[in-house]
């Protein structure tokens, strides 16, 4: 699925470009994952995992336009990729083809400017209008800056795994499952 492109100006007066990610991107994309993770803990790899061949990652986002139940956008500044989300069919099966899963990632020196905000009420626009009833996600339990960000775009918390996440310190964390059940919005 594809995104119009839109300019939005972040809450620091910066203008962040939105548009669906292209296989051109996917030089960009794997650099802004690799970021992120290094900046904090709570995405699913580390840096060093995120070693996906690059005509892989092209061939993904080629996909990713092509079909009408999902979508990857990007947000630039400039000519620099600083976020990534999108959404994918939770199941091709009749049953659950009303679910989708999302992620998003943002790098750190744009965490709280607005973009989360506009990023979560575009997956949203995009998941309602591709017909999805709910979105889903998962999210490391100590991280209160993304949970206060879905809580406010109405996700709910419908479960826990326990230790779920081990760090480099042999640290835990659990994973906390969200879903925002779009006809109640």
């Amino acid at each position: 699925m594809q995104l119009v492109q839109k300019k939005v100006r972040l809450q620091n007066n910066t203008i962040c470009t939105v548009r669906s990610l292209t296989p051109q991107d996917a030089e960009a994309l794997l650099n802004q994952m690799r970021q992120v993770s290094g900046e904090t803990r709570f995405m699913l790899r580390s840096p060093e995992e995120i070693n996906i061949p690059l005509e892989q990652e092209e061939a993904v986002l080629q996909s990713a336009q092509e079909m009408q139940d999902s979508i990857m956008i990007g947000g630039f500044v400039g000519n620099r990729m600083i976020a990534n989300c999108g959404f994918a069919p939770v199941s091709q099966y009749n049953r659950m083809r009303h679910r989708a899963s999302m992620g998003i990632g943002i790098i750190r020196e744009y965490w709280g400017l607005g973009l989360g905000t506009v990023l979560m009420q575009e997956l949203i626009a995009q998941a309602e209008q591709m017909g999805y009833l709910q979105l889903e996600l998962s999210v490391a339990a100590h991280n209160t800056r993304a949970r206060r960000l879905y809580q406010k775009m109405k996700f709910e918390q419908c479960g826990i795994i326990s230790r779920a996440f081990l760090y480099e310190d042999e640290t835990y964390d659990d994973e906390v499952y969200m879903i925002c059940n779009l006809k109640e919005i």
